[in-house]
């Protein structure tokens, strides 16, 4: 009991109703201070309208909702937050472009003197990462962290406000074993400590009867049981959840299709495949993942045939998986090839063998789509190579310039000397070979990031219009139109003047070539902004044209990749080299093709100071 001897939460006859259909019925439920309390359903739905019910976000039409005997029904969420509820559940709501400490710091001061400088926040907070016991760096960005640290970091947000009572709705189960094993350590500092309680709903009823206090058991809208942790299995539980399957007729191992029934409830969500056969090969389970995978929602997907579930256009994944499990041992393996509709995929996949009393029943397949990660494994590659190439060929041109020059400078000699036109001719072109030559090495030596510039501090609004002006003789019978818009105070960056004229000129004769043969707009925009603590230029630039016919646009940027035509010279160098000038002034550069025609590039470079 709290201090005043009620309990820390207690629902009274609660009833809630979304569109007129019934979500919560008479909910009665008590949470103890100090407790960590786990909530079990096979409906993930109902224990996300129970707690949304208690953390404010969903009106209940009846009974009561006290917390620490104060009557809260009905309180707002910012209400129930001042009085220490705190909630996490679905999607992580993180800043990316921040730091872990960053983070962390939103919605609250870390210090009574309200300090907030960012050597002093990332002090704070890594001394209290490193006091609570938590593994993490503050300093880090969050954009550069496992997507399961993000749930990580969302839990640490709301631990780190000291709450009363902290409502978790399956965040738990997306965390890795440490970073869970963490989290529960420091519940139990808390709730041996300070007196908070938990909420935690989750799916693995084992891991749950190891870590609650108590267990509540939720089916049609009601709890249905509470009782202490001693006091139960998981068996029992899985049956108060699924106990109509004791009347079924088809049934021959009971325990073996409860447990179907219970992956049923904890991985039909789960963005993984996840599919299920029996000892004759005959699917019994898929979930919403597999489903989408193989184009079969909406259909009855129970008793088919494995390669009826894959389709004829998987025959090489259905022959994977059919020798593994002729084998009847675990299999893992990497980089198997399947497709989506007409989409080819990356899978990595495994088979788990299922048994009862030693004796193997079925089959658990899991097919995890790694196409996005392989995609970008790829390009960490390329991005690696690129940088080599760029090392070699600052050498290169060291080595090859010096001769290069002599050369030209013999074939000058050459044409000013000899008449005969037949040997001027040919001379010419032996120059212009020579020139070619010249800006290969040049472009190569773009990759390098070792070449001394001259950075000055210039207006950025000047460079654009300077390139529009160069330009606009070029498109005068094209039918494009430029529009520039800028502020009226300089926009001023630290750069080097040509190297900036050459990444605009890439960008806008790009979209040039792309608007040449229907005509069309060409919009750029300048502007200062501020985020967080920085101030930056942002020059946003838009097209009419056609866009980037690539399944991943920023692939544009990687060298000798290009989504236009043709064999035209330098081809797919253009925009790199774009990408590597705007790195190497300390900006970024992103591309996205827009909603119903054309593309948009937005580069964003530090603010020089004035």
């Amino acid at each position: 009991m709290d201090s005043n001897g009620a309990p820390k939460l207690r629902l009274s006859g609660v009833s809630a109703n979304v569109n007129g259909r019934q979500v919560l019925d008479c909910v009665d439920l008590v949470i103890e201070p100090g407790e960590i309390h786990g909530l079990v359903n096979r409906q993930h739905d109902e224990r996300s309208m129970l707690c949304k019910a208690i953390t404010g976000e969903l009106p209940i039409q009846a009974g009561r909702i006290l917390l620490s005997g104060t009557d809260i029904t009905n309180a707002s969420q910012g209400e129930l937050l001042a009085r220490g509820v705190e909630y996490t559940g679905g999607q992580p709501m993180l800043q990316e472009a921040m730091t872990v400490a960053e983070n962390l710091a939103l919605g609250g001061e870390w210090s009574a003197g309200g300090i907030f400088t960012r050597r002093s926040l990332n002090h704070e907070i890594q001394a209290w990462l490193d006091a609570e016991g938590f593994a993490l760096d503050a300093c880090k960005r969050v954009s550069n962290l496992p997507y399961s640290d993000f749930t990580y970091i969302e839990i640490l947000n709301r631990l780190r406000r000291k709450p009363s009572l902290l409502v978790i709705d399956e965040s738990l189960d997306r965390l890795s074993e440490q970073r869970r094993g963490e989290i529960l350590a420091a519940f139990r500092r808390n709730t041996r400590e300070r007196g908070m309680s938990v909420l935690w709903t989750a799916n693995e009823v084992e891991y749950l009867l190891l870590q609650a206090d108590r267990i509540s058991v939720m089916r049609e809208n009601q709890i249905i049981l509470t009782d202490k942790v001693a006091n139960l299995n998981q068996l029992y539980i899985i049956r108060l959840c699924y106990d109509q399957l004791s009347n079924s007729d088809v049934v021959s191992r009971p325990e073996f299709y409860e447990l179907m029934h219970f992956i049923d409830a904890a991985l039909s969500d789960v963005p993984t495949c996840v599919l299920v056969m029996d000892p004759d090969r005959r699917v019994r389970f898929c979930n919403h993942a597999a489903q989408r995978l193989f184009s079969l929602e909406g259909e009855k997907v129970t008793n088919k045939s494995l390669l009826e579930v894959l389709g004829g256009n998987n025959l090489r994944l259905h022959e994977v998986i059919m020798n593994a499990a002729a084998e009847c041992e675990d299999f893992n393996a990497r980089g198997i090839v399947c497709n989506e509709f007409d989409r080819r995929k990356i899978a990595d996949v495994k088979l788990r063998v299922i048994r009862d009393r030693h004796q193997a029943v079925g089959h658990l397949l899991s097919i995890d789509d790694v196409s996005d990660a392989e995609h970008i494994r790829q390009r960490a590659m390329v991005s690696e190579n690129l940088k080599n190439i760029g090392l070699l060929a600052a050498g290169v041109a060291h080595e090859v310039n010096n001769p290069l020059e002599i050369m030209t400078n013999l074939i000058s000699y050459l044409r000013l000397t000899n008449r005969e036109p037949q040997t001027v001719e040919l001379l010419g072109k032996i120059e212009a070979e020579a020139e070619r030559i010249q800006r290969i090495v040049d472009n190569l030596v773009l990759f390098s990031g070792r070449r001394d510039r001259p950075v000055d501090t210039m207006d950025i609004r000047l460079l654009i219009g300077e390139t529009l002006d160069l330009l606009g003789f070029h498109v005068r019978d094209m039918n494009i139109e430029f529009s520039f818009r800028a502020t009226d105070k300089p926009l001023l960056i630290n750069a080097d003047h040509n190297e900036m004229r050459q990444v605009f000129l890439n960008l806008l004769r790009n979209s040039i070539e792309a608007l040449k043969e229907r005509g069309g707009h060409i919009r750029i925009a300048a502007e200062e902004v501020r985020e967080f603590d920085q101030t930056k230029v942002r020059i946003t630039m838009e097209d009419d044209g056609p866009g980037i016919r690539l399944e991943h646009v920023e692939d544009v940027f990687l060298p000798f990749v290009s989504d236009k035509l043709g064999d035209g010279p330098n081809q797919g160098l253009g925009l790199s080299i774009v990408y590597n000038l705007v790195r190497e002034h300390g900006g970024i550069i992103t591309v996205a093709n827009l909603p119903h025609a054309g593309c948009r590039f937005v580069l964003e470079f530090p603010t020089a100071p004035v």
